[in-house]
């Protein structure tokens, strides 16, 4: 390298013997732009004329073939034996001694590379598939949120085909218990419904005397609240379908919401009033008013 531009050094800074790994760099920017735009009508100088889009093209191209090759990026490169660990925890002269300048290079700019050139991502793709996986099979977190999240989609499934059979009008709520394991929905025929999420299978009707507008869970999943239009939020037994507790009041109760322990339910009533109960004996704790402006 310091051959072929031996005769530039007036316009490029060169790595020196005491730091050989420096980039090269240009001294002014100048100089890189005689190189990249036709500033003269001089076709004399068309010899030292660079397209700056296939010079991108070239180099992105350059850097998948490194990461790619046997001397490029593979999985658990530093030899970490816990490859979910994060950057900034890891020893910088443990990433020198197994990431070499070059690869360095184009782990950090392949991505500006690629987007100058304008080029196919195909090469891209497929690495970034390769390695995700890498990272991913490395993470134990990671492994958890992804098999979450295709059991969820999967139970998802399930539970919409089975709730388009059951339900007859408007679902205006629906609750997830803390577990994920069961599923309150409450529809416009009277009714709150209460579901297995693994199976889909129906495990409670329980009756309301007017369509349900919200569902919620207890803490520990044991009491599932529902507030209707007609006025009355109930709470049940999640095991049984017992009703626990109906509290009544004169208004349509918009939302529910039961405290940690589960000892304490707050009703929100078009009224502009929020009620505090007692869920064990279903006396009224306190009135709290909103004051419309």
């Amino acid at each position: 390298m310091n051959a072929r531009l031996k005769s530039l050094h007036s316009v490029v800074d060169m790595p020196t013997q005491a730091n050989p790994h420096a980039p090269v760099r240009m001294f002014h920017l100048s100089f890189r732009d005689f190189l990249s735009d036709r500033l003269y009508d001089n076709h004399d100088l068309d010899g030292f004329w660079i397209d700056e889009r296939e010079a991108h093209r070239v180099i992105h191209k350059k850097c998948f073939e490194l990461m790619s090759s046997p001397e490029g990026l593979r999985r658990d490169i530093c030899n970490l034996k816990a490859p979910g660990m994060l950057r900034v925890d890891m020893d910088a002269k443990l990433i020198e001694q197994h990431l070499v300048p070059k690869l360095q290079y184009v782990c950090c700019y392949w991505v500006y590379r690629l987007q100058q050139s304008a080029d196919d991502n195909g090469p891209a793709d497929e690495l970034l598939r390769k390695h995700t996986f890498h990272k991913i099979a490395g993470d134990e977190a990671t492994l958890a949120l992804v098999h979450d999240i295709k059991r969820l989609v999967s139970q998802s499934q399930n539970i919409i085909s089975t709730l388009q059979g059951e339900h007859t009008r408007q679902v205006k709520g629906v609750a997830f218990s803390a577990d994920g394991k069961t599923l309150a929905s409450g529809p416009s025929d009277y009714t709150v419904k209460v579901w297995d999420t693994a199976t889909g299978t129906l495990l409670q009707t329980l009756e309301h005397a007017q369509s349900v507008n919200r569902v919620t869970f207890s803490a520990d999943d044991k009491m599932p609240a529902s507030a209707s239009n007609g006025c009355t939020v109930k709470v049940w037994d999640a095991a049984t379908g017992a009703l626990l507790q109906t509290l009544e009041r004169a208004s349509s109760v918009d939302d529910v919401a039961l405290s940690t322990d589960g000892k304490m339910l707050a009703s929100a009533v078009d009224d502009g009033k929020i009620r505090i109960w007692d869920v064990a004996n279903g006396s009224l704790l306190r009135t709290l008013t909103y004051k419309f402006k």
